[in-house]
């Protein structure tokens, strides 16, 4: 077990990165990997051990990915009770949205792409470093030999280009 916990400590940004792939967002990745990390722990304690796993990596991503499911589980709105079925069908998307609103959104998208394009190169690599890699801005320093002042200022840079974008398109305030 102590393995195990070792293993999850040093690859946790990886192992949170994969299974976010897997289930949809990081936040979900990492209160998962939380999980098994108490899970591993509990079973420390109470003395439980497991043979030798072999590729430790795989074992912790399937224990953390059943883990994100479990919560998935919890979260979906008890069946038969009126509030969840309320709160169920306020989650859904509007289907009367129509196709202004299709347009105005595929248009924002394109003013967006159009806007990250057109950065500096090294801007434009932090940014989706960050943004769409879940990169840590640790990570993103290390990568390409930049101090941490100099990845968050380049990424406040991006997202005031981005913004600004989108407002002088009338997408904005």
């Amino acid at each position: 077990m102590a393995e195990l916990r070792e293993y999850l400590a040093r690859h946790y940004e990886t192992l949170s990165r994969q299974l976010a792939a897997r289930v949809g967002g990081l936040d979900l990745a990492r209160e998962a990997l939380h999980e098994v990390w108490l899970r591993l722990s509990e079973s420390m304690e109470q003395g439980g051990g497991l043979r030798q796993v072999e590729r430790p990596g795989a074992y912790l991503a399937r224990m953390a990915y059943h883990a994100a499911i479990d919560r998935l589980r919890q979260d979906e709105p008890l069946r038969g009770s009126p509030q969840g079925d309320e709160d169920y069908l306020q989650s859904l998307p509007d289907p009367s949205a129509g196709i202004e609103h299709i347009v105005a959104g595929r248009n924002a998208l394109r003013v967006l792409v159009d806007s990250i394009d057109a950065l500096p190169r090294r801007r434009q690599a932090i940014f989706v470093a960050i943004r769409l890699e879940a990169l840590s801005h640790n990570e993103v320093a290390r990568r390409f030999g930049l101090s941490l002042a100099v990845v968050r200022g380049e990424l406040r840079k991006a997202h005031a280009h981005c913004a600004q974008a989108l407002q002088w398109d009338g997408f904005g305030a």
